[in-house]
């Protein structure tokens, strides 16, 4: 059951039956405190005062009050669904921070590998589009090693 249904249910339950079955009382206690009730009260007071309520209600009270309250079950799913829009936007904000975490995880470490065997002096090599082995020259060796020293400042925060 959606929650603005199980309001109306609920404000249902809160209202007296339509039909006149029943009176109202109202008393004044001792302390001079005005009651209303449905039940006369246990104790005899001399003030009691039986209420004849109207079973009848206005058509267009009863309009008006069912559209104030269809109003009012609109408003709330309205606000649910713009809630529930806002939960779903943080969510993917939120799993997309993560993958951009992980991509920034993954890229420091690559640089950091790289940046390690371009600095430890030994013949480094790449493969082509033939499938033949390409030696890293040494000045294209420290435009290398500056590029990953940038990478590594780049993702590993």
């Amino acid at each position: 059951m959606t929650l603005p249904r199980l309001l109306l249910v609920l404000l249902m339950g809160l209202l007296p039956p339509a039909s006149g079955a029943g009176g109202a009382y109202k008393w004044v206690d001792k302390d001079g405190n005005v009651h209303f009730s449905d039940r006369p009260p246990e104790e005899a007071e001399e003030s009691v005062e039986e209420l004849e309520l109207e079973a009848d209600i206005d058509p267009a009270r009863a309009a008006e009050g069912q559209a104030r309250l269809d109003d009012s079950i609109n408003s709330l799913e309205q606000r649910r669904s713009a809630q529930d829009a806002a939960a779903e936007q943080r969510q993917r904000q939120q799993t997309e921070a993560e993958r951009e975490a992980a991509r920034r995880q993954a890229r420091c470490h690559l640089a950091r590998s790289n940046l390690q065997v371009l600095r430890e002096q030994r013949p480094v090599y790449s493969f082509d589009e033939k499938g033949e082995r390409v030696f890293v020259e040494d000045q294209d060796r420290q435009a290398r090693i500056e590029r990953h020293e940038q990478e590594v400042r780049e993702f590993c925060r």
